[in-house]
């Protein structure tokens, strides 16, 4: 009973998830559009469109999870690299925004579009996506042995 009370609820959680992270691939296209046409700062659009990559490769694994899940099959083991790739871009993501922020006051520049400020906020947001990636990548694993603890499989630990 409990078990069909929380597959019940993974759904909505999907949907949050894959809503979010759509958005968030948009929000990157759109700034790398922005910034590539109207304003010249390559650097904003390029994180930009980092931040869209991370966002729709966010997406694809919510979804692929989500099918895995409903057709109660075991997806492929490919989780451990996910987490090892946003861990790798989280960090050079941090380092990028702490690296704008200190160039924007150095410079003595004020808060517009081609800002360093405005290219630490996008680096953050890959930071953020990549951030995301590492977690969602660690909460499906988890998942996924709880679901074949629940289903009587043995899990076999890769770490």
């Amino acid at each position: 009973r409990l078990l069909a009370c929380c597959l019940m609820s993974i759904p909505r959680k999907f949907n949050y998830r894959r809503g979010f992270s759509l958005i968030g691939a948009l929000v990157g296209l759109t700034i790398v559009i922005c910034f590539s046409t109207a304003w010249p700062a390559p650097a904003t659009a390029t994180l930009g469109g980092i931040s869209a990559v991370f966002a729709t490769v966010v997406f694809a694994e919510h979804t692929y999870q989500y099918d895995c899940l409903k057709k109660n099959k075991i997806p492929h083991d490919h989780l451990f690299a996910l987490r090892l790739l946003g861990t790798l871009f989280f960090c050079v993501s941090c380092v990028a925004m702490f690296f704008f922020m200190t160039l924007g006051p150095l410079h003595k520049e004020a808060f517009g579009p081609e800002s360093h400020n405005v290219t630490a906020v996008w680096a953050f947001m890959c930071a953020k996506w990549s951030g995301a990636m590492m977690y969602f990548a660690e909460d499906y694993q988890n998942m996924q042995k709880e679901n074949l603890l629940i289903n009587g499989a043995t899990v076999q630990s890769t770490e």
